[in-house]
């Protein structure tokens, strides 16, 4: 069984606003896929806020890749300058 990086960025500031978002998120792959391995945000269980910012989306990406872990929680991270979070996890597939 494999794993693979899923993410997306929310203009979502407030984290509670963030987790609902994220449980939006989690709901609409679920529906796309079922609750197989999917490799979809719906596997990551939970949501953890870091207190990391970065230049660029592309950036925040390519951390929340390299930092997420296969069944641990999707990653949060900021971009300078712009509204929102940038959110990815490894996904079970």
């Amino acid at each position: 069984m494999g794993a693979c990086f899923d993410g997306f960025t929310t203009g979502a500031e407030d984290k509670k606003e963030v987790e609902r978002v994220f449980e939006e998120k989690r709901s609409e792959a679920a529906c796309e896929n079922g609750n197989s391995y999917s490799g979809r945000i719906n596997m990551a269980h939970g949501l953890k806020f870091l207190n990391k910012e970065f230049e660029s989306v592309d950036q925040a990406y390519s951390y929340l890749d390299d930092e997420a872990e296969k069944w641990g929680p999707a990653l949060a991270v900021k971009v300078a300058g712009k509204k929102g979070w940038v959110i990815g996890a490894c996904c079970s597939s």
